[in-house]
């Protein structure tokens, strides 16, 4: 148990600051560019963002590129992370490890989804509008129809 307490406590901090309030970029939004597939990019509103790194194999080193300003932020033990302008390089002497990288992205704008959602509402509106206006025409065509017989067959008496 004491095992377990001491790794969350040591990744706690960390991976609060990475998931809270972020917004998960599948892909890595194009932001990251990394060898393994065993990665994922985490951004917050304002820009910052975390792409978190899992190394599996031993004595391997890894290297990513990424968009701006990368800082090794979390290394577990056994990894050593540098960054080299746009270029982060990891290297783990144990089997199954991870790094969190810290960078600068894009702030992410909110306006552009609310300006789609509320496009996507007004058409979704005026399309049901147009169903309703042809059901209504349709009804009152048949009902007219439907007058028209009765009165035809009320002079053939």
């Amino acid at each position: 148990m004491n095992r377990v307490r001491s790794f969350y406590d040591k990744w706690r901090a960390p991976l609060t600051e990475m998931l809270n309030g972020t917004i998960y970029l599948a892909y890595g939004g194009g932001k990251v560019k990394y060898e393994n597939d065993e990665w994922g990019v985490f951004c917050h509103k304002n820009g910052t963002c975390y792409a978190s790194f899992y190394i599996r194999n031993e004595s391997s080193t890894y290297q990513a590129t990424v968009d701006k300003n990368p800082k090794c932020f979390f290394e577990a033990e056994g990894v050593t992370c540098s960054t080299d302008g746009n270029t982060v390089t990891l290297t783990s002497k144990s089997k199954y490890r991870s790094a969190i990288v810290k960078f600068e992205g894009d702030v992410l704008d909110e306006s552009k989804s609310k300006t789609g959602l509320i496009v996507g509402l007004v058409v979704g509106f005026i399309v049901l509008i147009v169903i309703i206006v042809i059901v209504v025409f349709i009804l009152m065509k048949k009902k007219n129809n439907d007058n028209g017989k009765q009165s035809d067959e009320g002079k053939n008496i």
